[in-house]
């Protein structure tokens, strides 16, 4: 195995060769599903090992632990978040493509409450969290990268509100995108009461920043 050189700020991606590439999207595939069958109970780098047909020193090769496991299963979900605040192009948002963007975020949130897979996926990446250590620490990170970078946007889009003010309404709006995914996803909601929640969401989500940028306004 070799790692490629990344830049500054980016995930080094292992490259493997084929083979191994194969039995390490096998691993990912196994622990997918089985999260997705069968819940946090018995979810393990083991558990996985085995239904995959892989001895589990081998499955260590690719992933140290149930931890690094479950960070590449919720890769791809929340890439669907984390691949719209790549630092390079935020920095150069106006302050209306800023705003688009926040909106685009908001409708990822309400694609994965929509989602069964996405939905079950995130669920049960809380319940780990909660339990484990060490996945508490990946759940953690995963947190921590989406509210320095949702802060950096709504900066961008409001240039107005303080930085230090941006990182808590950072917090705010994901505490809001998980009741929104709670709602939607757990609730059984009649197809009109779930669109009137949306819409207020949305709207609760945009008034919250705007006045917060009301309020940075200096009083003249």
């Amino acid at each position: 195995m070799k790692v490629e050189p990344s830049s500054k700020g980016a995930i080094s991606e292992p490259v493997f060769r084929a083979q191994g590439l194969r039995t390490r999207n096998n691993l990912l595939e196994h622990a997918r599903k089985q999260l997705l069958s069968e819940g946090t109970v018995g979810f393990s780098l083991r558990s996985v090992a085995k239904a995959a047909e892989i001895s589990i020193s081998n499955a260590q090769y690719y992933f140290p632990g149930r931890a690094e496991l479950l960070r590449e299963v919720m890769k791809p979900v929340l890439e669907g978040y984390t691949s719209q605040m790549d630092p390079t192009a935020t920095a150069n948002l106006s302050s209306d493509a800023a705003r688009a963007v926040l909106r685009a975020l908001f409708q990822q949130a309400l694609a994965d409450a929509l989602s069964v897979e996405h939905a079950t996926l995130i669920m049960h990446f809380w319940s780990i969290g909660v339990g484990d250590p060490e996945a508490a620490q990946v759940l953690g990170e995963a947190y921590d990268v989406m509210t320095s970078g949702i802060a950096e946007i709504i900066h961008r889009a409001y240039p107005g509100i303080e930085k230090s003010t941006t990182s808590e309404l950072a917090a705010v709006l994901i505490g809001m995108c998980d009741g929104l995914l709670v709602q939607v996803a757990l609730a059984r909601r009649t197809q009109a009461s779930t669109k009137s929640i949306v819409g207020s969401f949305l709207a609760c989500g945009q008034s919250i920043l705007e006045q917060a940028a009301l309020k940075s306004q200096p009083t003249v």
